[in-house]
């Protein structure tokens, strides 16, 4: 028997890469129906399905309870396979109790430093030219369980990760359409989300420069298929290489602005201190993912009968590119170049081995 203990890893980041790889195309009304096939149907027809508040989806795929309510669900990571994480394998997390909305009675606003104030349904942004982006998406708080001491917030292993295909249209051509001015610097997000009576609308904003980004769109499908309540049917804002907070769900205003959004959810929320010894401490919001590494074989602690042994794990860097992942058995002492194998996009995790 080999018992082997992972004792560290170190992880170089490649350039930034312009773009990802997303195939561009055109979708009618009814491909998109016929994507999404019955459920398709039922979704647009504002009906949830049964199941989707269950925190233990069929075929075998465990998503582990974290909080409840607003629906805390994380994936066992350890069981992550494929480089797409099927949807019912995705970690959840929403702000507030998931609820039903009907997508034909769905509109969402844009308006603020704008000279065309639109409102749009959800047959009017499938009139826009549809992209496909393949996006890491964590929660900033991913991994929280493991802090020394302890802070709070939902304690999250590792699971609070996914990679997933989106499917919509660029934010960049919806703004155009409004005409955005040149005063804006912001822009603001909202969701419909049914809150507490002493919370604030879920909602959040993204600098301009990100916004027009080509790979920032407005999400209608998620893997080939509209999104599920849980995930923000009708529509998601995806904000590739960020925190997940960034990719607002349910989203029904887009307002251009001077400022960041002055929710809590942006000015107290997923923030972090930046301590300053000639003045008070101030804090910045966090936009990009760090680099970060994780072993799914073997597991932590566990006894392999067979030698040679193939290490497994997983890599994603935000923004960034995962140029090379080094792997230690020895505490440090020495460094070994593991496989980073394919498939590869710009903004997904990488899985790797080492045998």
């Amino acid at each position: 028997m080999c018992a082997l203990t992972m004792s560290a890893f170190k992880i170089k980041k490649g350039p930034e890469m312009s773009r990802d790889w997303p195939t561009r195309s055109l979708i009618s009304r009814r491909q998109f129906l016929l994507a999404g096939g019955a459920s398709g149907l039922f979704f647009l027809a504002g009906i949830r399905s049964p199941a989707s508040n269950c925190p233990f989806p069929k075929d075998g795929c465990i998503l582990v309870p974290r909080f409840s309510p607003p629906l805390a669900l994380e994936m066992r990571l350890s069981s992550a396979s494929s480089w797409i994480t099927p949807t019912k394998c995705f970690y959840v997390f929403n702000h507030s109790e998931v609820f039903n909305i009907e997508g034909h009675s769905w509109t969402i606003n844009v308006s603020g430093e704008v000279d065309r104030t639109l409102t749009l349904t959800f047959s009017d942004l499938l009139g826009f030219q549809q992209t496909r982006i393949t996006n890491t998406i964590e929660c900033a708080g991913n991994g929280r369980a493991f802090f020394k001491p302890s802070v709070p917030g939902v304690q999250w292993k590792s699971g609070a990760v996914g990679t997933a295909v989106f499917q919509g249209p660029h934010l960049a051509d919806v703004l155009a359409a409004a005409r955005i001015r040149r005063t804006a610097k912001h822009i603001v997000f909202t969701g419909a989300d049914s809150l507490l009576p002493s919370r604030q609308q879920f909602t959040r904003s993204i600098p301009l420069e990100k916004a027009l980004n080509p790979n920032t769109i407005l999400a209608i499908l998620m893997n080939g298929r509209p999104l599920s309540p849980r995930h923000g049917f009708p529509l998601r804002l995806i904000v590739p290489g960020w925190i997940g907070a960034a990719s607002v769900k349910r989203v029904i205003a887009i307002t251009a602005s001077r400022h960041e959004a002055e929710s809590e959810y942006m000015q107290e929320n997923y923030r972090l201190a930046m301590n300053d010894s000639s003045g008070p401490t101030t804090s910045f919001a966090i936009t990009s993912l760090r680099v970060k590494s994780t072993i799914l074989h073997p597991l932590n602690g566990s006894i392999s009968p067979h030698y040679p042994l193939i290490i497994r794990g997983l890599a994603w860097a935000g923004e960034a590119d995962i140029a090379k992942v080094e792997v230690s058995t020895n505490v440090g002492t020495t460094w070994h170049p593991a496989h980073l194998e394919q498939p590869y996009a710009k903004y997904a995790w990488r899985f790797w081995s080492y045998p």
